[in-house]
């Protein structure tokens, strides 16, 4: 049984089990399945390299038909047969590739002789499959596509909130000891408050600007945070909205800047095609990194 998963390229690779198979990747994030007993090694490993990255859980139509689809907005999918497993495709490149080995059988012992010879390697070549994009394969690339940009759309705000936050992540830990502390001061101001008392005395301030100063600091977070969680809603609706390939291809180009199929381009009229000089004239510009 494998659990299959969501994460960013690291370090972390390099201590995966020989079953650990990577069935696409898109905007540094990677598709991948393990052996369900192995996965905690996959975390462990991915904690200590990756710590401030997260991993979600995929399924098996998402992890593979998704990723080995992805964006493709054309009929069929060219993609790699192996003859393991009755020629199941494994990957999605239509790039030639040959491959030899030796193995337990690139040796034979001549009883006549009483030698062993060697054998030529088998070469193996991986034969390209046209495979049809029917509606399943089309569903599992649109929640592909979306899981991707839950992942780069999380991980920037993330990034956003901590640089909105200007106090360290001690500060951070004590404030909420320091709001209740100022609650109840305000409410009975002989009220003990052993924690704005020592920050008090360390910052030569009393009591009643410390908690001044605490009231201050919350408006100012709160005010930041309904922003950021506001414009994450956003973002995170214009993806929901998406039912099919070629509309998560459109939000990937409008707020990631990444430029969606040349066919599909075409099509929208987002690039225009001079058949007299050979010219293409985008009428959609694209940016650099994240356009949110």
């Amino acid at each position: 049984m494998c659990t299959y998963f969501l994460e960013k390229a690291g370090k972390w690779m390099n201590s995966m089990t020989d079953e650990f198979i990577n069935y696409g990747s898109s905007m540094e994030w990677l598709s991948c399945s393990l052996e369900s007993d192995n996965y905690p090694l996959f975390e462990e490993m991915y904690d200590q390299h990756n710590p401030l990255n997260r991993h979600y859980i995929l399924n098996e139509m998402i992890a593979s038909k998704g990723f080995r689809s992805f964006a493709e907005v054309r009929d069929t999918v060219k993609l790699l047969k192996t003859e393991l497993e009755d020629g199941s495709v494994l990957m999605n490149t239509a790039t030639e590739a040959t491959e030899t080995g030796f193995g337990s059988q690139d040796f034979q012992w001549d009883p006549i002789t009483r030698e062993l010879k060697l054998i030529a390697a088998e070469v193996y070549t991986p034969v390209k499959q046209e495979v049809a994009m029917d509606q399943q394969r089309k569903d599992a690339t649109v929640l592909a596509m979306k899981a991707v940009a839950k992942a780069v759309i999380e991980e920037e705000f993330d990034k956003r909130l901590a640089k909105a936050d200007l106090s360290n992540k001690l500060e951070d830990a004590t404030f909420v000891y320091q709001w209740e502390e100022a609650k109840a001061w305000e409410a009975d101001n002989t009220a003990e408050v052993p924690l704005l008392t020592a920050l008090a005395a360390a910052r030569d301030l009393t009591v009643e600007e410390m908690v001044a100063k605490i009231n201050t600091a919350r408006v100012g977070h709160k005010t930041r945070v309904t922003k950021l969680i506001q414009k994450m809603a956003q973002v995170k609706q214009a993806y929901k909205t998406c039912t099919t390939i070629p509309d998560m291809n459109r939000f990937y180009e409008d707020y990631f800047n990444v430029q969606m199929p040349f066919q599909q381009a075409v099509a929208e009229g987002r690039l225009i095609l001079n058949e007299e000089n050979g010219t293409e004239t985008r009428t959609k510009v694209l940016g650099k990194g994240l356009n949110f």
